[in-house]
């Protein structure tokens, strides 16, 4: 049996307000770790925005069944797979590291992925997926849905890599081509995951990734690639 369309909204609004809280509880802590990544705006603005245009895309998505085709979670795989995409990451952050500070540290850090992570899922998957598709239903009305869908999910997977790439111009080029390369990857997979068992399979893949490339080695990065010599 598909995830209905009303299952579908009411996982976005349950995950908008996880992630809201979230943010909530990272002003426990000095500074504020969202402007490099929305600027002057609020993230306690940019957030409910955002759960605005993501609803009518994935209901858009789950009426015409091309999401949640899975009912039964299973969490274990779902996070399993978003850290096994961040083990060959942490491979290259060893041979050639990213600059000491790129995470944002713990506690804090908890709140900041756990919230950054709802609006990346929206940004750069649910929302694009839902507009593409439309798009993609509208130029070729006879084409089956799931060409439609996997014609968006292309070029959907392309945006979150060319936006990291931008964010970091003079990286190496075997670095840039290497995270163009992999976060492409990682993005069909959250795709796939959605597809299957809905918003929680592609956000709950990139928890698992932010878990252990953010929190774990994070932490662990600092003293084993940075110490003093």
């Amino acid at each position: 049996m598909l995830l209905s369309p009303h299952r579908s909204l009411v996982d976005i609004a349950l995950a908008a307000g996880l992630a809201i809280v979230a943010v909530l509880l990272s002003r426990l802590w000095p500074g504020n770790p969202f402007a490099p990544y929305m600027g002057e705006l609020p993230p306690l603005l940019v957030l409910p925005l955002t759960a605005i245009a993501a609803p009518l895309a994935i209901n858009l998505l789950a009426r015409h069944g091309q999401i949640g085709r899975r009912q039964r979670l299973r969490p274990g795989l779902i996070l399993a797979v978003g850290a096994g995409f961040a083990v060959p990451t942490i491979a290259v952050d060893i041979a050639a590291p990213w600059p000491h500070d790129i995470n944002v540290a713990l506690p804090q850090g908890v709140f900041f992925y756990g919230a950054i992570a709802f609006f990346a899922e929206c940004l750069f998957h649910v929302i694009p997926l839902g507009l593409l598709f439309a798009l993609f239903q509208r130029l070729a009305p006879r084409a089956s849905p799931h060409l439609a869908f996997w014609s968006a999910a292309a070029l959907a997977a392309v945006i979150e890599p060319a936006v990291q790439i931008a964010f970091d111009p003079h990286a190496p080029l075997g670095r840039t081509a290497y995270m163009g390369l992999q976060l492409t990857a990682f993005s069909l997979a959250q795709i796939a995951l959605m597809r299957l068992y809905g918003l929680w399979g592609a956000l709950g893949a990139r928890l698992g990734y932010y878990l252990l490339w953010h929190i774990v080695w994070g932490t662990a990065r600092l003293p084993l690639l940075f110490a003093p010599s």
